[in-house]
């Protein structure tokens, strides 16, 4: 069992656009570092290492009613326009007091998301 030859061929390709992929892991640590900062302006200071990932966990469980995770991550969209996703698709025994954010966009989307959260909060 292996990718199809043409997509073989594609991910060595990627390989030689060293410069542009290591321009995204520039923006991936920035935009972690905001959404940390974000993250803990909103009273979310309960946040799991995400470094080297593109997404990172936080526990809401101070945040979260008897809809846990998912009616919060709900309520965020709604409300506020930011999206996250709730534990349970990870972890459906301990899901519900936590939310995983993705910081692989753009820096001005994340620093929007942020703002947003801080409002909500407070």
């Amino acid at each position: 069992i292996c990718a199809p030859h043409v997509s073989q061929v594609a991910g060595l390709a990627a390989f030689d656009c060293r410069g542009e992929l290591d321009r995204h892991v520039e923006r991936y640590a920035a935009n972690r570092a905001l959404l940390l900062d974000g993250l803990r302006a909103a009273g979310i200071t309960e946040v799991a290492d995400a470094d080297g990932a593109l997404h990172g966990g936080a526990d809401v469980g101070h945040l979260v009613d008897d809809t846990g995770s998912l009616g919060l991550t709900a309520r965020w969209l709604a409300e506020i326009g930011v999206a996250a996703t709730s534990g349970v698709d990870f972890d459906l025994a301990r899901g519900d007091r936590f939310v995983s954010f993705s910081y692989a966009g753009s820096t001005d989307t994340m620093a929007a998301a942020c703002d947003r959260l801080i409002g909500w909060a407070h």
